[in-house]
């Protein structure tokens, strides 16, 4: 008899762990439906809150699969196998999502609104890393950085004598300020961040010094950030981008075509982590939730 109880539990296991999956896949195509009306409305708030709304309400039957397959982790055993079924209990309630969205969101809107004072100087390192404590909800003076002046004036550095400079120089400048950073990191390629577990996402982003290409030869140096937005897709923030309503790119190859380059190659990479999330030893938990 207890035989056949056991057997009995297993094969309800199985059943209910293929259901399971079978909501996740349903999840991902209506993830693609919400993500192209959030694009053709612009970024539009309002719409952008009723996709935030949908997309909590759907990870509310994305969490009945985590019901579904809840003792899973307890038959895999160990201390990973309790956690993953805590995981998929604390997953019940996902109304956080549509706050953290809806507060990504802003963030976002708020860093492309960010104006390039001097589009034709070489400042990309001040608009670009400006752009992205705005984005990570940094703050100068007790305010959200809302323009170049308030990197520049919290260095010391009046606006009208900004230059180039190196992405190690501006880590350097981060530290002093106090800003919630990571790691300066040399790296290869783009694949490479990603390896490295450098781009969280919670909302976080990284700032990538990119060597730009043309015909296998090099035509300059430029910095730009990564991030994941709200429906999870990677995509990079450049100093050009001066309207809310004007999209991120959504490839390096696509960045390079506006400098007439046919490739950008990563160098260095700065996480610059997100305020709103405690600490990043959090993070196997954001992947769970973000």
């Amino acid at each position: 008899m207890i035989i056949a109880i056991k057997l009995t539990f297993g094969y309800k296991m199985w059943v209910f762990t293929s259901v399971a999956d079978w909501i996740d896949e349903q999840g991902k195509s209506a993830d693609s439906v919400l993500d192209q009306l959030v694009e053709d409305s612009h970024y539009n708030h309002g719409v952008m809150i009723a996709a935030a709304t949908t997309h909590s309400f759907m990870k509310f039957g994305a969490s009945m699969s985590d019901i579904l397959r809840l003792g899973d982790g307890v038959k895999k055993g160990g201390v990973s196998g309790f956690f993953a079924d805590g995981m998929r209990l604390i997953a019940i309630f996902p109304f956080g999502k549509a706050a953290q969205m809806r507060n990504s969101a802003v963030l976002l809107n708020r860093a492309k609104l960010i104006q390039d004072i001097a589009p034709r100087a070489g400042i990309c390192s001040w608009v670009g890393t400006t752009k992205a404590l705005a984005q990570t909800g940094h703050h100068a003076n007790g305010k959200l950085y809302a323009h170049v002046a308030d990197l520049a004036a919290a260095v010391g550095i009046s606006i009208d004598r900004l230059g180039g400079v190196a992405l190690e120089t501006m880590a350097h400048n981060l530290q002093n300020l106090g800003a919630r950073i990571g790691n300066l990191v040399s790296v290869r390629n783009l694949e490479e961040i990603l390896a490295k577990g450098l781009l969280k996402r919670d909302g976080s982003v990284v700032l990538i010094s990119v060597r730009l290409m043309r015909a296998g030869k090099d035509i300059g140096g430029h910095l730009i950030y990564a991030f994941y937005d709200t429906f999870g897709r990677l995509r990079f923030m450049d100093r050009t981008i001066v309207s809310k309503n004007q999209g991120t790119y959504a490839s390096l190859g696509e960045l390079g075509i506006k400098y007439g380059a046919d490739a950008m190659i990563p160098r260095a990479a700065l996480p610059i982590y997100n305020m709103f999330v405690k600490s990043v030893a959090y993070e196997p938990i954001a992947k769970r939730f973000f």
